[in-house]
């Protein structure tokens, strides 16, 4: 599980999203490698939290780099209470939410 964020967080845009404005960018920048210390700290809690809900290894993979991405994308929403139940609920929202999609396909 280590290995899976080896890698540094480096791009919140989708193919197709174009760079926001200047003034955007300063307003809700965040700290690369602030954040990236933050996933070292909490990627095998979020993983475990995932996993335990989806039951899937692949799928919870998917949850938790999907759980940091929109944390990264809503920091400007954090209270700056403690970091790890933020994520932790963002973690099981997403996951319910793909239980959700699958028992609908079904």
């Amino acid at each position: 599980m280590a290995a899976f964020y080896s890698q540094a967080v480096s791009s919140v845009l989708f193919p197709g999203e174009s760079v926001p404005p200047l003034q955007a960018r300063q307003s809700t920048f965040v700290d690369i490698d602030a954040f990236n210390q933050i996933v070292l700290e909490h990627q095998d809690a979020v993983y475990r939290q995932a996993y335990w809900i989806l039951g899937d290894e692949a799928a919870a993979e998917d949850a938790t780099q999907e759980a940091f991405l929109r944390a990264y994308r809503n920091m400007h929403v954090y209270n700056g209470g403690p970091f790890l139940p933020w994520i932790m609920r963002i973690t099981t929202n997403y996951c319910l939410d793909q239980l959700r999609r699958q028992k609908n396909r079904k």
